[in-house]
């Protein structure tokens, strides 16, 4: 038999962004918190780490834009060392902009000052990006990169729906253990019978 069962990913984070605060058009600088009420994973604190985020802009809640030619925000996970886990995310266009890129980048630790553990390549407009990382510590932090091809003040690109799961793996089915166990339950029967058999004749 072949090890084709596959243990089901569990979702430590899947966040579309419905419901941020501030709620309203506000940009952000390095240092600035927001905070979004995630689909899993209840309220979930981000940090801009550098350049310029802007939040709360319907109908692209969360996009990079001038006047800085890039920008980043992080959130830090509850992770476990030795899993993998999945991130998958999506862009969307806003403005005229056809160059603009984002990655995302998985760091061990608190903050993105740890080692990097795995990133997506850079994902332009109306795509979607997937990587895959294994956790070394207790928590994780997902970074957003927002990456400008060109400084127009007409020209963002906007990052939606994260999704970090863990990764199914393969474990080991169960049926060789069941079909030894009811050989070894008819061998048991089979012998009994016979001695019982025996018995009877005896007498």
């Amino acid at each position: 038999m072949s090890n084709s069962a596959q243990a089901l990913p569990v979702v430590v984070l899947q966040d579309s962004y419905t419901t941020t605060i501030p709620s309203t058009g506000t940009g952000l600088n390095p240092t600035n918190t927001f905070t979004s009420v995630a689909d899993v994973g209840g309220t979930t604190t981000y940090t801009v780490n550098t350049g310029n985020v802007f939040v709360g802009f319907a109908p692209s809640i969360i996009f990079f834009g001038p006047p800085s030619t890039s920008g980043s925000f992080f959130t830090v996970l509850n992770t476990i060392a030795g899993n993998p886990y999945e991130v998958d995310f999506t862009t969307a266009q806003v403005g005229i902009t056809t160059t603009h890129a984002v990655q995302v980048n998985a760091f061990n630790g608190n903050g993105v000052g740890g080692t990097l553990l795995g990133n997506s390549s850079q994902v332009g407009i109306n795509s979607s990006g997937n990587f895959t990382f294994t956790a070394t510590s207790s928590q994780s932090t997902i970074e957003i990169l927002g990456i400008l091809g060109n400084n127009n003040a007409n020209a963002d690109i906007a990052f939606d729906n994260l999704k970090v799961s863990t990764v199914a793996v393969p474990v080991p089915e169960s049926e060789p253990l069941v079909m030894l166990g009811l050989v070894t339950v008819v061998g048991f029967t089979t012998g009994l019978q016979r001695k019982l058999a025996k018995n009877s004749q005896k007498q």
